[in-house]
């Protein structure tokens, strides 16, 4: 069980490592400040592909990898149409097999592709998470994200419970299953004041998720093309859950959306 804390404020711990996926066809916010980069997204599809051959251009755009290097370094192709085969590959592999700078690499994949390339940044996989466990554990910390999607171009955090379902509960066993739900839902409510949700009581508002937990996990990251204006934003959905009820009333049913929207604005 959870110790019974009187929030008054703290910090909340992300789950799960960073991760962001680009293309050289649209600006990201990655390197939107960066010199170089405004001038090149004005260009048009084919003026961009000839600036990533031309040797000044490359040296101004390349110039903000060699400022984050710990970009470079965590950079790899996620998804190339005509080299599938340096697909989940680290660029830094890459470069070092072909004896050139990582960046090069970049450009000339996203030249062969014409510009169709999705490049992704991870964390690194081997890293101590015992810190972090202690973290999640603390009961002065919440499990969460930063910003709660404020930056859908750039990455997709809200994977984080079924990330901590999978994770946290299943694979690593840091927490009881009656623990995790706890961390998502009872003590997110107790912190806000939310005295007629968080637990399945008689009384309280029907707030319910099912949940396969042998299964349950984020599925691959998505870029999708339906914000307004041309724009792009990032999404996980999630594996393995089946129901979400809001205020007793479906709005996932068997894993498909009701567009339902039974919920309501609290303040």
């Amino acid at each position: 069980m959870w110790p019974q804390v009187a929030y008054r404020g703290g910090p909340v711990a992300r789950c799960q490592r960073p991760e962001t996926r680009f293309t050289l066809k649209k600006l990201s916010s990655l390197f939107a400040a960066y010199e170089g980069w405004p001038q090149y997204s004005n260009l048009s599809k084919d003026e961009k592909i000839a600036a990533l051959q031309d040797p000044e251009w490359r040296a101004r755009l390349g110039a903000f990898w060699e400022q984050g290097k710990r970009f470079m370094v965590n950079s790899l192709v996620e998804k190339s149409p005509t080299h599938p085969e340096l697909e989940e590959r680290r660029l830094v592999e890459i470069a070092e097999e072909r004896g050139v700078d990582p960046v090069e690499v970049m450009f000339d994949v996203a030249v062969d592709d014409e510009l169709e390339t999705f490049f992704g940044i991870r964390g690194p996989l081997d890293v101590d998470e015992s810190p972090l466990e202690r973290i999640l554990k603390s009961p002065a910390t919440l499990v969460g994200i930063s910003d709660g999607g404020a930056h859908l171009q750039t990455f997709a955090g809200g994977d984080y419970t079924s990330y901590f379902l999978q994770h946290w509960v299943r694979e690593k066993g840091s927490f009881t299953i009656e623990e995790g739900v706890a961390a998502l839902s009872k003590r997110v409510a107790d912190f806000l004041g939310l005295d007629d949700r968080g637990t399945l009581e008689v009384g309280k508002a029907a707030d319910v998720t099912i949940f396969d937990p042998e299964h349950v996990q984020p599925k691959q990251l998505e870029t999708l093309d339906d914000i307004p204006g041309g724009g792009t934003r990032m999404t996980k959905a999630a594996q393995a859950i089946n129901w979400v009820i809001v205020n007793g009333e479906p709005v996932i049913e068997n894993g498909v959306s009701t567009k339902a929207v039974p919920g309501k604005v609290l303040v």
